[in-house]
């Protein structure tokens, strides 16, 4: 459908464009960069435990009124998405521990693990010296389960870069996941543990 605008009108529909442009401001695209850095930390009856996860991509979405090379003003993060393969995370322990937490994952049924945010997280700036934003919020998908999630970030804007960094504390029972176990049961994972995130976005 095309709607015409009279002259008499014209200048009215021009004034709203604008002011439209004024509240909403620009809205750009951000990419998951491989420098990012996700690690999954835990305990056992032997020892405590950390694995990495290698590789992973995702996007953002962030709109706000104003920006410059060091700081952003006033907006949005939102379509935040967060994908990892689950033969990326590997440990110290060697490739028996690793298939055994492959194992514990599901791997070959749900090969994916991914976050995908449902709220706009809200600030008022973001710059070099960083932002606590309190609710970021989403559905974690692990082994086949979808848990909604919310936790805090800190946001840091810097040479057109936006990092969100923080830690998340799970039980893998939320997940419908048996805690891994070696030595024929003698050494036993805990059911808590702790993904600590520092994911870097950078706009195309």
């Amino acid at each position: 459908m095309i709607m015409l605008v009279s002259p008499k009108y014209a200048k009215y529909a021009t004034s709203l464009v604008f002011v439209l442009c004024s509240i909403l401001g620009f809205s750009q695209e951000y990419e998951l960069e491989n420098s990012s850095s996700i690690t999954v930390s835990g305990t056992s009856t032997l020892h405590d435990w950390t694995v990495e996860v290698k590789n992973q991509t995702g996007k953002m979405t962030v709109t706000a009124k104003k920006a410059t090379d060091d700081k952003i003003k006033t907006g949005q993060l939102s379509h935040i998405s967060v994908n990892l393969f689950v033969n990326d995370i590997q440990g110290s322990k060697g490739k028996t521990m690793n298939n055994k937490m492959y194992r514990a994952l599901k791997k070959d049924l749900f090969p994916t693990i991914t976050f995908t945010s449902n709220n706009p997280v809200e600030f008022d700036l973001i710059d070099r010296n960083g932002s606590v934003l309190k609710n970021l919020s989403g559905v974690l998908s692990v082994a086949g389960v979808e848990k909604k999630i919310s936790t805090q970030v800190k946001a840091i804007y810097n040479n057109k870069k936006i990092s969100l960094s923080g830690e998340l504390p799970m039980k893998l029972s939320d997940f419908s996941i048996e805690p891994p176990t070696a030595m024929f049961g003698q050494i036993k994972t805990g059911n808590d543990i702790s993904v600590n995130f520092d994911l870097e976005f950078v706009h195309n």
